[in-house]
């Protein structure tokens, strides 16, 4: 008898807009998951241009040793010996010559690398630079023929 003082629509409405807010306890729970996430999202970000930045350093630093390794014979002379210098973004490098000696085959004849006017170097290039307080290193190295001295 009750439900017929109240019409029909008038229950179904009340349910709906009782039923239809959120409490304070979901909106706290809510706002802590998107603060979780939000944060993650951003250490992801942040670790991805801290990567980025760390690649492009390396990157600077093989140009910078093959730069170094292409100018001995020219501007440094291919002569065993090491030569270094830096430049001013905190980068060092060196350029270490050697004669290189490879193993003696069992076929060659023991003086035949006498009879020779030349001989290969062993050229090295070391770059180095700080980054956040580490020490980073790239090394290159090739072999380049000269005049025996």
């Amino acid at each position: 008898m009750l439900l017929s003082c109240f019409p029909e629509k008038y229950a179904t409405s009340f349910a709906r807009t009782r039923g239809a807010g959120f409490t304070l306890l979901e909106v706290v729970v809510a706002l802590a998951i998107l603060g979780m996430a939000l944060g993650t999202l951003l250490e992801i970000f942040s670790g991805g241009i801290t990567g980025a930045d760390l690649t492009s350093r390396y990157a600077q630093a093989a140009t910078l040793a093959e730069s170094r390794l292409a100018a001995v014979g020219s501007e440094i002379p291919l002569q065993e010996g090491e030569t270094t210098g830096d430049l001013g973004d905190a980068y060092r490098w060196a350029i270490s010559i050697k004669p290189f000696q490879e193993a003696p085959k069992a076929e060659q004849p023991g003086n035949m690398h006498a009879l020779m006017r030349v001989q290969l170097f062993e050229v090295v290039a070391r770059v180095t630079w700080s980054d956040s307080g580490k020490q980073r290193e790239i090394v290159l190295a090739t072999l380049q023929l000269g005049a025996k001295s």
